[in-house]
C-alpha cells in the first residue's frame, strides 16, 4: 500500500508558520508517520494538486492500494482527487460548521465529509459532533496522535518526586522572569516609567533555574481558546503568599511581541504576589525540553476546549498529573485519578474561522474558583502527600498509553483502512488490479515522467481547482467528453474526476481495455470505450460537447478526413482540444531518432504552426487559443534515443510506450537538472523562453460554431 501524507505546514516552513492557524497539523502528521510506515510505503507531498493523483494513477497501473491522508481541517481539504482522501482533523466545539461563506462551499463541512465519505479525528467528542450531522453510521474514527511512546520512554528516567530541589535549563531565545522583570511599563499610563522588555533583539543564550513546585503550560498565546488570562490570574491569586510555586509558560509563535506585551500587562495587574511566573519564548533542544518536563510537577490547561492538546498529552505520558477541565477531547484521557479536574460550563460562541462571528456553537468556559481550588489541592498533594502524587503519576502514564500509544493507533488505522476497502467493494469500487505491464519504480533517480508532469502543470494543464484540463478548456459535470486517441487515458481520467460522461477511443485494443478497467474502479456510471482508427468512428453526429484529440494527427494519413470526423461528432458550440508535435522539435529529431520514428505507426506527418492552424480552420472550427511548449521533452527524447542506441536495443514500435521505468540514467540526470532549473528564482521565465525556442508540442483550443447563437461561442 502507498500512503500519501500532506500538511500545509511542513519542514520547510514550520518556523515561519509557528502559531498560525493549523500549524499544529504538521506535528500531528509527524506523530502519525511512524505508525503509517508500519502499514505501507509513505510519501509526504508538498504540492498535492500536482502529486496525489499522479501517484494514485501509478499505483492503479501496478495494482497497489493507495490512500491520501490530508492532515487539515475539512474546509482546507481538497475533494477533487480520484485518490481516496481521508481528512485528519481536530475539533473542540459542540457543532461542526454547516454553513458556507465567502463563496467557499467547503466551509460547510457536510459537503467535504460527504465527498470524502470518511474522516479521522482525535476524540470521541468530535466523532459525536460529526455524526450528529452526518448520521450515526458515518465512517469516522477517533485516533489520537500517538505521542505516548516517545514521552513515556523519557518519563521512565525522570524522577516522580512532587517537588524539585533545583534544576538548571539552558535555552536560546527570550526569558522573562516575574522576579526580575520591570513590570511598570505595562501598567496605567501614569506608571509607565521603567525599562520595558526589548522583544526584537537577537535570541540570547539563557539559563533558567527552577525549584519548588513547578506548574507548566505550552501554548500559542494568540490562540484565544487557550484562556491563559484565567490561568495566570488564578495562579497569582492562589499563591499570592507562596514563594515556591512557579508557573512556567512555554510560548509558541513566530512573532511574539504583541502577545508578550499583553501577558506582561496581566502580570502587572495581578500584583502583588510572591509566586513566580516565567515566560519562555525560544527554542529548547530536546535535552532541555526533557529537563523542563522533568522539572514540571503539574501540567496546566485552562482552555475553552481541545481537539486533543499535544503538550498536555506529552507531559501526562511522562507521568505528570494535570490541572485541566473534563470536556471535549480531554474527556478521553483526563479523570480524577490523574488530574485535579476543573469545572466548566457551556457558553455560546462562533466557529473560529467564521468571519461573521455568528453564534452557532458552544465552547466550555473554565470556572475560575474551581481553577483556584485545583491549584490549592495540587500544591497540598505536592508538599504533603507524595504517595498520592506517585499514584496519580502512574495512572497518567497508563491512561495515556491506552489513549495515544503507537500500538493503539496502528490497530485503529489498520481497522479503519480495512473497513474503507470493504465499503468500496460493497459500493462497486474494487481495489486496483494489476495491469498487463506494471510500472516499475525508478531506483533512486528522478522520474522523467513525473518531472514532465510537473512541467505540464506550469503550462496550465490539470487545473483541478477549476476543472480545466488545459487553461481555457474546462470540463464539468454534465459534459460529454470524447477522447480520440486516448492512449494511457490521462485526459479521460481528468474528465472522470470532473463528473463528465466518457467516450474514449484508440486504435490499440490493449489501450482501450486497460483504460476501461481503470474507469470501472472509479465510477459506476456508464461509459463507452471503442477500438477504432476513427475513419469513421461509429458514433452519432453531435455526440459530445468536449472533444480532445492530442498527439494523434501526426499519425494519420488523411488528416483532413480525420478532422471532418472530429467536427461531425461535436455538438454546435462544442469545444476542441487539439495538439500535434511542433515542427522545430520534429526536424531536430530527424537527425537523431531512428528512421522508424517517422514511419507508421509513428509520425508520418510534420505540421508547421500555420499548417496546423489552417487544418483546424478549414474544418470549420474557430480557434480560441494557441500555445506551444515542451522543451523538456525535446531534449528528453534526444537523450532517450542516445541511450537506446548505446544499449543496442531495437528501436521499432510505438515510442511513447517504451518510455517508462526503469529510465535510462541519461534521462534521469536530465530530469534532475530540469527540476533544479525550475527551482531557481528565474526558472519559470527561462523555461518559457526555451519552450518558445524549441517546443515539443503545439496546442489549439477551438470551438464549433453554434448557428443558434449567431457567433462562435
Amino acid at each position: 500500500m502507498l500512503i500519501i501524507i500532506y500538511s500545509e505546514t511542513n519542514q520547510t516552513n514550520i518556523l515561519e508558520n509557528l502559531g498560525k492557524p493549523e500549524y499544529s497539523y504538521y506535528f500531528v502528521l509527524k506523530e502519525f508517520r511512524p505508525v503509517l510506515e508500519r502499514l505501507g510505503r509513505v510519501i509526504e507531498v508538498s504540492r498535492p494538486d500536482e502529486e496525489v493523483d499522479q501517484l494514485y494513477a501509478d499505483c492503479l497501473t501496478r495494482g497497489e492500494d493507495c490512500v491520501f491522508f490530508s492532515f487539515s481541517p475539512p474546509h482546507r481539504t481538497a475533494i477533487h482527487y480520484a485518490c481516496p482522501t481521508i481528512p485528519v482533523f481536530a475539533w473542540e466545539f459542540s457543532t461542526i460548521p454547516t454553513e458556507s461563506w465567502q463563496g467557499e462551499p467547503r466551509h460547510d463541512w457536510r459537503m467535504v465529509l460527504g465527498a470524502t465519505g470518511m474522516a479521522i479525528t482525535h476524540s470521541s467528542f468530535t466523532v459525536n459532533a460529526v455524526r450528529d450531522v452526518m448520521g450515526a453510521d458515518f465512517p469516522i474514527a477517533a485516533i489520537a496522535a500517538p505521542v505516548w511512546d516517545r514521552f513515556a520512554a523519557r518519563g521512565t528516567v525522570l524522577a516522580q518526586r512532587p517537588t524539585v530541589d533545583q534544576m538548571h535549563l539552558q535555552l536560546r531565545g527570550l526569558l522573562i522572569d516575574s522576579r526580575t522583570a520591570d513590570l511598570r511599563p505595562y501598567g496605567p499610563p501614569e506608571h509607565l516609567p521603567g525599562a520595558p522588555v526589548v522583544f526584537e533583539t537577537a535570541a540570547q543564550d539563557c539559563e533558567l533555574v527552577l525549584d519548588g513546585v513547578i506548574y507548566t503550560s505550552v501554548f500559542n498565546p494568540y490562540d484565544g481558546r487557550k484562556n491563559w488570562q484565567d490561568m495566570i490570574s488564578a495562579f497569582c491569586a492562589t499563591f499570592r503568599d507562596i514563594a515556591d510555586a512557579t508557573l512556567v509558560l512555554k510560548l509558541t509563535h513566530h512573532d511574539i511581541a504583541g502577545a508578550l506585551t499583553h501577558m506582561l500587562h496581566h502580570l502587572y495587574r495581578s500584583q502583588p504576589y510572591r509566586c513566580r511566573i516565567v515566560l519562555i519564548h525560544g527554542y529548547l533542544a530536546d535535552a532541555d525540553y526533557e529537563r523542563l518536563v522533568g522539572a514540571t510537577r503539574y501540567v496546566v490547561n485552562s482552555s475553552y476546549g481541545e481537539g486533543q492538546c499535544l503538550p498536555l498529552m506529552e507531559f501526562m505520558s511522562c507521568g505528570r498529573p494535570a490541572i485541566a477541565p473534563l470536556n471535549t477531547a480531554m474527556a478521553d484521557y483526563i479523570d480524577h485519578d490523574n488530574a485535579f479536574v476543573v469545572d466548566s460550563c457551556e457558553e455560546s460562541t462562533a466557529w473560529p474561522h467564521d468571519p461573521r462571528s455568528a453564534y452557532r456553537t458552544l465552547r466550555y468556559v473554565t470556572d475560575w474558583d474551581s481553577l483556584c481550588s485545583a491549584y490549592r489541592a495540587s500544591y497540598d498533594v505536592a508538599k504533603n502527600d507524595p504517595e498520592r502524587y506517585r499514584r496519580m503519576s502512574a495512572h497518567a502514564v497508563r491512561k495515556l498509553e491506552m489513549y495515544c500509544s503507537q500500538a493503539n493507533a496502528e490497530r485503529q488505522v489498520r481497522t479503519f483502512l480495512a473497513d474503507m476497502y470493504e465499503r468500496r467493494r460493497n459500493a462497486g469500487q474494487p481495489r486496483p488490479g494489476p495491469s498487463t505491464e506494471p510500472v516499475l519504480p525508478s531506483e533512486g533517480g528522478v522520474s522523467p515522467r513525473n518531472v514532465g508532469f510537473s512541467d505540464a502543470i506550469l503550462d496550465g494543464w490539470f487545473a483541478n481547482e477549476t476543472g480545466e484540463l488545459l487553461k481555457g478548456f474546462a470540463i464539468k459535470a454534465g459534459d460529454t467528453f470524447l477522447d480520440v486517441g486516448c492512449g494511457e487515458g490521462w485526459a479521460t481520467s481528468f474528465a472522470l474526476r470532473q463528473g463528465a460522461s466518457l467516450i474514449f477511443t484508440d486504435s490499440e485494443h490493449d489501450k482501450v481495455r486497460d483504460l476501461a478497467r481503470q474507469v470501472e474502479t472509479q465510477t459506476s456510471a456508464p461509459f463507452l470505450g471503442l477500438v477504432s482508427n476513427s475513419l469513421p468512428l461509429p458514433l452519432a453526429d453531435g455526440c459530445a460537447n468536449k472533444i480532445a484529440c492530442m498527439e494523434v494527427l501526426e499519425h494519420v494519413d488523411h488528416p483532413e478526413l480525420f478532422m471532418a470526423e472530429l467536427v461531425r461528432m461535436g455538438q454546435p458550440g462544442a469545444q476542441y482540444l487539439l495538439s500535434v508535435p511542433a515542427s522545430v522539435g520534429e526536424h531536430l529529431q530527424k537527425g537523431i531518432a531512428p528512421p522508424g520514428y517517422f514511419q507508421t505507426p509513428n509520425h508520418v506527418r510534420i505540421f508547421s504552426a500555420d499548417r496546423f492552424a489552417a487544418l483546424v480552420e478549414d474544418a470549420g472550427l474557430v480557434i480560441e487559443h494557441r500555445q506551444a511548449s515542451g522543451f523538456f521533452w525535446v531534449m528528453g527524447m534526444i537523450f532517450f534515443w542516445a541511450s537506446e542506441k548505446a544499449a543496442g536495443r531495437d528501436l521499432k514500435g510505438a515510442v511513447h510506450d517504451r518510455i517508462r521505468a526503469p529510465y535510462p540514467p541519461l534521462m534521469e540526470r536530465w530530469a534532475s537538472l530540469w527540476q533544479d532549473l525550475l527551482a531557481q528564482p528565474d526558472g519559470l521565465a527561462i523555461k518559457q523562453i526555451l519552450d518558445q525556442f524549441m517546443p515539443k508540442s503545439q496546442v489549439i483550443i477551438a470551438r464549433k460554431p453554434n448557428p443558434s447563437c449567431g457567433n462562435a461561442s
